[in-house]
């Protein structure tokens, strides 16, 4: 497992692989440990280490610990939520279960909170088999959860199924592939979707509760439910259904637990999570600062050398050293950005152009390419435009679209000293070309100096209605 000297694998392997090496044991190219830099090393505006913050949590508290944790898109949260995986500590205290949700649910459609406790229950029946739990026979609830298990398959049997096995570890292994086959079904099946929705959560979450107890009395540990891209999940009618109105049936799981949740619900003033829930972001690199825009600041320059050098071998010189600061600046501190969609990108540049090397002009090229084909097109249509200049101007969000610009990232999240929002740096030169002409429609109808932004702030002021939460 070595970074990339060439740049072919830069660019179709190591840099590629970035977002799916995440949780894999081991690749071709750079492992996990490789690949993860401590948040708290960027020497400006350094904060405690996140899953330092999550790890002690979960340690030290009584009960079943919920820790709810969002951040922009490709900020890095699963890195962190990996790296607390790895934690010694937390693998010998707790009987870890990790899985994605976009495992078993698509994102693409509405969920709701029986859509996620089918999808748990799933993953909570396969880490019983896999691990070879059902096979134990200290259990000492077995009994019950034998006529648990037969009443869940009477529920979820379709057709001419099978007779249920008359032995408990049989039984298991049925629940498991029906549950596996209702969370593949579930996430092109309108009609099953439905069907899960009209179920009793508290059947759902008594079920899900079974299957955790059940961990956690063969194991004799506690359980620890690592629930990872629950934030894609940010339709708003997901976000209402399971994390305002269902949160409590999820917090009220015998586990302790780590949920991401969409970043959009973290400006929404309304949103009370239950006592027993803390609240974790993680923020993006400061790169900037928002007084001096235009001066990218060393600590993050050394954080995403840092970072590249465990993907791409240093000393086969395959980046310009002013590449790599450029990109810095135009990734505003977003590790995903900075490596998939600007780094990889000149790479794949350069080596179709026959090159060994990424120039400036390259990567200059790949920067327009991209928003050309990617990002221009998805700002063509209304409220999109209007949300892009207001942001631009006020250096806020202030309505739903905004948000989901924000999850886009079409807009991002400079929390530094203060909390403020920018459009996405590749998308500043074309949003103040639609500043520019506002402007001029307003001069040419005599409007001039300060009275042509005041008159455009005015214009494009959110409705009250439009405000989120």
């Amino acid at each position: 497992m070595k970074p990339a000297v060439t740049l072919e694998d830069a660019a179709y392997k190591s840099l590629a692989n970035y977002n799916r090496n995440i949780w894999e044991q081991g690749g071709p190219w750079w492992s996990f440990d490789d690949a993860y830099i401590d948040r708290s090393s960027a020497p400006e505006g350094a904060l405690p280490t996140t899953f330092r913050l999550i790890e002690r949590r979960l340690l030290e508290e009584d009960g079943p610990t919920t820790i709810m944790f969002t951040g922009q898109t490709g900020c890095g949260k699963s890195m962190e939520l990996r790296r607390l995986s790895e934690e010694p500590k937390i693998r010998e205290r707790f009987e870890l279960i990790r899985f994605s949700v976009l495992d078993k649910l698509n994102d693409a459609v509405d969920n709701d909170l029986n859509h996620v406790l089918l999808a748990t229950a799933s993953e909570l029946a396969d880490h019983v088999v896999d691990a070879g739990l059902h096979t134990v026979g200290r259990w000492d609830k077995a009994d019950k959860a034998d006529g648990e298990l037969r009443r869940w398959l009477s529920v979820l049997a379709r057709g001419d199924q099978p007779k249920p096995p008359a032995r408990f570890d049989e039984l298991a292994v049925r629940l498991k592939s029906v549950l596996a086959d209702w969370s593949i079904r579930l996430r092109s099946e309108a009609e099953l979707r439905r069907e899960v929705s009209g179920l009793e959560a508290r059947d759902l979450q008594a079920l899900t509760s079974m299957l955790l107890t059940w961990v956690a009395d063969v194991t004799e540990r506690k359980t620890l439910l690592v629930v990872d891209d629950a934030d894609k999940l940010y339709a708003e009618t997901s976000v209402d259904a399971i994390f305002r109105r269902g949160l409590r049936t999820l917090t009220d799981l015998p586990t302790k637990m780590v949920l991401t949740f969409p970043l959009n619900l973290a400006y929404d003033s309304k949103f009370r999570p239950p006592a027993n829930v803390h609240v974790e972001r993680l923020f993006n690199v400061k790169v900037i600062r928002r007084d001096e825009p235009s001066r990218v600041l060393a600590g993050a320059v050394a954080f995403f050398r840092k970072l590249l050098a465990s993907l791409v071998d240093p000393a086969a010189e395959l980046i310009d050293a002013a590449v790599v600061d450029q990109a810095v600046r135009l990734s505003a501190g977003v590790p995903r950005e900075f490596v998939r969609l600007l780094l990889k990108l000149a790479c794949e540049e350069a080596d179709l152009a026959g090159r060994a090397r990424v120039t400036v002009p390259d990567f200059k090229t790949s920067v327009a390419n991209y928003l050309r084909r990617e990002l221009v097109p998805r700002t063509q249509l209304d409220p999109t435009p209007a949300s892009l200049m207001r942001v631009r101007l006020t250096k806020k969000v202030s309505t739903a679209n905004d948000l989901a610009l924000l999850h886009a990232n079409l807009i991002v999240d400079y929390v530094n000293e203060t909390s403020w929002q920018d459009v996405n740096p590749v998308l500043i030169e074309h949003v103040n070309g639609l500043l520019d002409e506002q402007r001029a429609l307003l001069a040419a109808e005599g409007l001039n100096g300060p009275a042509v932004d005041r008159t455009l702030r005015e214009y494009l002021a959110p409705a009250p209605q439009h405000e989120p939460g």
